[in-house]
C-alpha cells in the first residue's frame, strides 16, 4: 500500500510538473532550478565545445590539438582548440581526411549537445529519493513509466527550445536523441563553414559539437561447454535451480543489428524490435546467451546504435547490452587481391563526446544500466574492426557504463583457471579502471557450436545483471549500485596484479564475475552533501563487519560521473575506500585518481575480529554539484 501511495504522489507531482514547470526559458531550463555558474579550467574558452574525430598521415601526430579530450600518453595533459586560426586548422585536416578516405558522398556526422539541468531538477531528485521503496518488479515498473514520462518531456523541451539554431546548417536530416539533449545531424563535408561552427561556439545553450564519419560498429568472434561457463561466473545453481527466471525485467540488445526472432533458441521469447532494424546472426548469438540465463524476461532489440539507450528508455528497459564497438579506424589503400588496408588512428581510444559523453548522460539521467564488452584485439589490418593494440571501444570508455573484459579457461592441476584471454582489450588513453569485470571470452551456444569475442562475454554479465535485478527491483533503478555488486563479488583469476593504488587488475578488472557471491552481497547506498571545507581526505561514511581469519573480505565503493561535455571537465567526485581494524589500524586502501568512479578493495583477514570500512572523500564535490550518491557493497567470502 505504501508503494502505491508513493506512485500515486509521484503521478502527481509529474501532472504538475508537465502542466507548469515546463515554461522553458530560451535555454530550456526549468523554472524551478537554481541555477549554477559552469565549472570553468584553466583552458576554458568557447572554442573547446568543438570536437573533431579525424586524422591523415599528414598530421605528423598533431591530430591531439585537434580533439579537446585527446591526452598524451607521457604528460597526460589537454589540448584544446583555442582559437579561430585553430578552428581552421580543424575545418582544413577534416576536409582533407574526407577527401583522401571516404567516399564521394559519404556525409559528415555532427553530434550537438544542448545544455540540460535535468539532474538539478527538484523533480528528478525526488525520484532519486523515491527509489527505495520500490521493492517488487511490478513496482518498478510503474516506477520507470512515470520517470522516463518525466525526462521524456524535458528534454524535448531543451531540443523545441534550441533545435532552430541549426537552421543556418545545410543537413542532410537531423535525428533527435530521445531522453537527452542530443541531436545528430548528417552533412556533406562542402557544408561545414567556420563562420557556422563559430555560431555553434558563441551559443551558451550548445555545450558540445562532436564531428565524425559514420561509426563502425564490431565485435567479431577456445573449449568451454554452456555449463562450464555457468559454472565459472557462479550461475548454475541460479539459473538451473532457483525461482530467478527474469520474469518482469526488461532487456534491452543493442547491435548492429538484431536476432532472428524465429530462431529455434529464441522462439519462445517475448521479443520487440525496432522498426528499420536489421537481422544479423552475430545478434542471434549474443541474444541467445541472454536467453538462456532468463527465459521469462522482455526482449528488446535495435541496430540502431548512434542513438545511444534512447529506444531501450522509450520501452522501460532496465539493463543494456552492447556487444558492438565504435572504432576510429580509417581506410588506407587496397591491396594486390583489392582489399582494402585499415591504417591504425591514435585516437582510437578517446572519450567521444557524442558517443561515451551521450551514455554517460542517458544512464545517470534515466537510472538504467549498460553493459558492454571490452572489444577485441583485431590484428588483420583488412578488417574495418582492425585494433592491434587492444584499446577498449566505445561506448566503453562511458564513466558510467560497465565494461566487460574476457577470460580463458583451462583446466589446471586441481581446478579450472581463469586468466586474462590474450585477444580481449583492455588498453585505454588514460590509467582507467576499465574493464570494471570480466567473464568467458569463449562459450558454447546451442545451434551456433563455440563462439568466441567480448561481445560473449557482455551478455554472460547482462543476464546476471537481469538475476540480480530479480531479487532486488531497486537495484534496477541503481546502476552505480548493479556495478559495485559486480566488483565486490568478483573471483580473483590467475595472474592477477593489483593496480597501483587499488585491487583492480588493469587487464580483467576485479576478476571473473561471480553470482554467488552477489545475492546476498550487503549494499549499503549513501547520499553526500556538499562541503566547500573539504580539501584533503575528510570520513564520510563507515560500515563494521565481522571477520574470521582467513575470510576474504570484498568491498567497493562506486557513484555516477557528471561531465561537462562542453569542456572537457569529468564532474567526478573522489572517494577512497579504507580498512581498518578494531585498533583503528590501517589495513589497506583503494585511492585511484585518473578519471575513476569505482574503487575496489580485497582484502584477507589475518585474525578473527571487527573491521571498519570507511569511505573517505578526498577533496570537495566537483563545482554545480550539491549532493552525491554512492553505493558501498561488501563481500565476505
Amino acid at each position: 500500500m505504501k508503494i502505491k501511495k508513493l506512485l500515486c504522489v509521484l503521478l502527481s507531482i509529474m501532472l504538475v510538473f508537465f502542466s507548469v514547470s515546463f515554461a522553458l526559458s530560451v535555454n530550456g531550463e526549468t523554472a524551478d532550478y537554481v541555477s549554477d555558474e559552469p565549472f570553468q579550467s584553466e583552458y576554458d574558452n568557447s572554442y573547446n565545445k568543438l570536437h573533431f574525430y579525424f586524422c591523415s598521415t599528414d598530421c605528423n601526430n598533431e591530430i591531439m590539438t585537434l580533439s579537446s579530450e585527446e591526452a598524451t600518453s607521457e604528460t597526460n595533459e589537454y589540448l584544446y582548440i583555442d582559437n579561430e586560426s585553430e578552428l581552421n586548422n580543424a575545418v582544413e585536416v577534416m576536409n582533407d581526411y574526407c577527401q583522401m578516405y571516404t567516399e564521394e558522398n559519404e556525409p559528415i556526422i555532427i553530434t550537438i549537445e544542448f545544455r540540460s539541468n535535468y539532474e538539478k531538477t527538484e523533480e528528478y531528485n525526488t525520484f532519486l529519493e523515491a527509489r527505495e521503496e520500490v521493492k517488487t518488479t511490478k513496482d518498478l515498473r510503474n516506477f520507470r513509466t512515470i520517470i522516463n514520462a518525466l525526462s521524456k518531456e524535458y528534454h524535448k523541451n531543451i531540443i523545441d527550445a534550441n533545435v532552430d539554431k541549426l537552421d543556418n546548417f545545410n543537413y542532410n536530416s537531423i535525428e533527435r536523441i530521445d531522453y537527452s539533449p542530443f541531436v545528430r545531424i548528417t552533412i556533406d563535408k562542402d557544408e561545414v563553414s567556420t563562420e557556422d561552427l563559430l555560431s555553434l561556439v558563441n551559443d551558451e545553450d550548445i555545450v558540445n559539437v562532436s564531428f565524425s564519419l559514420e561509426e563502425k560498429v564490431t565485435d567479431e568472434a577456445l573449449e568451454t561447454s554452456w555449463n562450464r561457463v555457468m559454472r565459472e561466473i557462479g550461475a548454475y545453481s541460479t539459473v538451473n535451480y532457483s525461482s530467478y527466471t527474469g520474469e518482469g525485467i526488461k532487456i534491452g540488445v543493442l547491435e548492429d543489428g538484431v536476432c532472428n526472432t524465429s530462431h529455434e533458441n529464441l522462439s519462445d521469447m517475448s521479443i520487440t524490435i525496432e522498426d528499420g532494424s536489421d537481422v544479423s546472426e552475430h545478434a542471434t548469438k549474443v541474444t541467445s546467451i541472454i536467453a538462456e540465463m532468463v527465459p521469462d524476461a522482455e526482449i528488446y532489440a535495435s541496430s540502431k546504435t548512434y542513438k545511444g539507450l534512447s529506444w531501450f528508455i522509450e520501452q522501460g528497459c532496465d539493463v543494456v547490452n552492447c556487444s558492438y564497438g565504435v572504432l576510429n579506424t580509417k581506410a588506407a589503400s587496397t591491396n594486390t587481391n583489392g582489399d582494402i588496408i585499415y591504417e591504425f588512428d591514435t585516437q582510437v581510444a578517446t572519450y567521444r563526446y557524442g558517443h561515451d559523453g551521450m551514455f554517460d548522460y542517458q544512464i545517470k539521467a534515466n537510472l538504467i544500466t549498460a553493459i558492454k564488452s571490452a572489444g577485441n584485439i583485431i590484428t588483420d589490418n583488412t578488417s574495418n574492426d582492425y585494433n592491434p593494440y587492444g584499446y577498449i571501444t566505445s561506448p566503453g570508455l562511458g564513466h558510467n557504463v560497465i565494461t566487460v573484459g574476457g577470460l580463458s579457461c583451462s583446466l589446471g592441476f586441481f581446478d579450472y583457471e581463469l586468466e586474462h584471454h590474450s585477444k580481449t582489450a583492455y588498453i585505454t588513453a588514460t590509467d582507467r579502471t576499465k574493464p570494471e569485470v570480466s567473464a568467458l571470452f569463449e562459450v558454447e551456444v546451442d545451434g551456433f557450436g563455440l563462439c568466441s569475442g567480448t561481445s560473449f562475454a557482455a551478455p554472460q554479465v547482462t543476464g546476471i545483471v537481469a538475476l540480480i535485478m530479480c531479487k532486488y527491483a531497486s537495484g534496477a533503478l541503481d546502476p552505480h549500485a548493479i556495478k559495485a555488486m559486480l566488483i565486490s563479488g568478483a573471483r580473483e583469476t590467475e595472474n592477477f596484479t593489483n593496480m597501483s593504488g587499488s585491487f583492480f587488475d588493469d587487464k580483467v578488472g576485479a576478476g571473473c564475475v561471480n553470482l554467488d557471491n552477489m545475492l546476498d552481497s550487503e549494499c549499503i547506498k549513501y547520499t553526500g552533501t556538499s562541503n566547500a571545507d573539504i580539501y584533503v581526505n575528510s570520513y564520510v561514511y563507515s560500515y563494521e563487519v565481522d571477520l574470521k581469519k582467513n575470510d576474504i573480505l570484498q568491498a567497493s565503493v562506486c557513484w555516477l560521473a557528471d561531465v561537462d561535455y562542453g569542456r572537457s571537465i569529468i564532474k567526478l567526485t573522489n572517494y577512497d575506500l579504507h580498512i581498518f581494524d578494531s585498533s583503528n589500524n590501517l589495513l589497506c586502501s583503494s585511492s585511484l585518481v585518473n578519471f575513476t568512479n569505482s574503487e575496489f578493495i580485497r582484502y584477507t583477514a589475518s585474525s578473527k575480529g571487527t573491521y571498519t570500512i570507511k569511505v573517505y572523500q578526498n577533496g570537495e564535490l566537483p563545482d554545480g554539484l550539491t549532493s552525491d550518491q554512492f553505493a558501498l557493497v561488501c563481500n565476505i567470502l
